[in-house]
């Protein structure tokens, strides 16, 4: 799986400061993983659009068969520390 699934998704940022949202992209029996960072300055909308880059992903002639089935979340706290707060089954 590519390592950031940004490059293959509507948002490319050419910065990550000021993001709140960090998403884990999990393969099918954890077999590897991709980080995407969100656009999104809330929870729920970070969990539609972490699955719309998910399914964009696997859709794409790079997953070559790369299977998502669970997006962990986490959130940048203004301590600059980054906190898990949810998981996705896709």
């Amino acid at each position: 799986m590519q390592k950031n699934l940004n490059h293959f998704s509507d948002f490319k940022p050419h910065s990550y400061n000021g993001l709140v949202y960090c998403c884990l992209m999990h393969e099918k029996n954890y077999g590897g993983f991709g980080e995407y960072w969100c656009k999104s300055e809330t929870l729920e909308d970070a969990i539609t659009e972490a699955r719309a880059a998910a399914n964009k992903y696997m859709e794409s002639r790079f997953a070559l068969g790369d299977v998502i089935d669970r997006i962990s979340v986490s959130e940048r706290k203004s301590d600059g520390n980054t906190y898990h707060v949810a998981d996705i089954e896709l």
